[in-house]
């Protein structure tokens, strides 16, 4: 009725049912030839079709851009005539299903308004992009009322992990558990990609969270990584370019990570040199022990040690986090954040 009152020929609008799914809709006008005006309602009935955006936001910021009550987001959709609506990945797990290769946090934002008004989307995003920056840096001066505002302190722990216990992770099917530990927790991890080690063996990421929460985080996070067990040499000045042959990929790396499902990290101390074995099933760990025992025995190398390696991934003890429930001071993160919204 409302697009009917727009157009000066008595028309006729009919949706038709064509499947589950969709629908058609059948436009009369009284006047065949009047092509402008059936041009007119078309292009009325598009502008009233929906135009939607989805995108990410990790859930550990939801409350505190929604506001206490949803003051917050109801204000939003007020000032741009748009829907909001924020989801839990625990109840809405239909964003892809298992993700067991790759870690990707699925779509849940939605914002959804009339095409005729799809400008403000954009702007709408920015907004909440905003928030959710604001609430990284603890830094709550925002055009919005700090009493709207659920005014969580979010901190920062830098955290070290493997390029070893990274391929682990994806080769033993892990991933889920990261995005699970995520959400149970209510924290954020800077997740890196393949690339992102370059040539290091190891890379620094950011994880963040609030109060208790991230401590609890960070505990499952560390009992999730794999078992580590080192192999010690005497330093020699052949080693390292022993370690990069062809002969020693051929004979000892590439068996020990195709069939015995481990990774290897080298590490130079100052009077040895370190090979760590990193796995999460240790039946063929004593196979891959001798093979590498053997291999070093032909070379001549001394072995001086073989022992598990424990390694600690993080810089500070989790005791000694400072996790202020002061909600009247605001700290900064140590550790700026990237970009951590992925629009999908």
């Amino acid at each position: 009725m409302k697009i009917l009152n727009q157009v000066d020929d008595a028309s006729v609008v009919k949706f038709l049912d064509l499947n589950e799914y969709n629908f058609l809709i059948d436009i009369v006008i009284e006047n065949s030839l009047n092509l402008n005006g059936l041009i007119h309602m078309i292009e009325l009935i598009e502008n009233e079709l929906p135009f939607e955006l989805k995108f990410n936001i990790p859930e550990m910021f939801h409350k505190s851009i929604i506001g206490n009550g949803g003051l917050i987001i109801q204000s939003i959709m007020k000032k741009y005539n748009v829907y909001i609506k924020f989801s839990s990945q625990r109840k809405d797990s239909t964003g892809g299903g298992n993700n067991y290769y790759g870690f990707k946090r699925f779509n849940n934002v939605l914002i959804k308004c009339p095409t005729k008004n799809s400008s403000n989307i954009q702007l709408v995003k920015d907004e909440i992009d905003g928030l959710m920056v604001s609430c990284c840096e603890n830094n709550l001066s925002h055009n919005y009322l700090n009493k709207n505002l659920n005014n969580s302190i979010y901190t920062s722990i830098d955290f070290k992990l493997l390029k070893s216990h990274y391929l682990l992770l994806i080769n033993n099917f892990k991933l889920n558990t990261m995005n699970n530990l995520e959400i149970e927790h209510q924290s954020f991890i800077d997740w890196p990609n393949y690339e992102d080690f370059g040539d290091n063996q190891s890379k620094d990421i950011s994880i963040k969270g609030s109060d208790i929460k991230l401590k609890f985080f960070v505990t499952n996070l560390i009992n999730s990584l794999p078992t580590n067990y080192k192999v010690s040499l005497n330093r020699h000045p052949k080693l390292n370019s022993l370690l990069r042959s062809t002969r020693f990929t051929e004979e000892v790396l590439t068996p020990i990570k195709l069939f015995h499902n481990m990774e290897m990290t080298f590490f130079e101390r100052q009077a040895s040199f370190e090979i760590w074995l990193s796995f999460y099933d240790a039946s063929k760990l004593e196979a891959s022990v001798e093979l590498l025992s053997s291999f070093f025995q032909r070379e001549n190398l001394l072995i001086v040690e073989k022992a598990p390696a424990d390694f600690n991934p993080l810089t500070i003890k989790l005791n000694d986090m400072k996790l202020d429930n002061d909600k009247k001071e605001r700290r900064r993160p140590n550790k700026p954040f990237s970009k951590i919204t992925n629009e999908v």
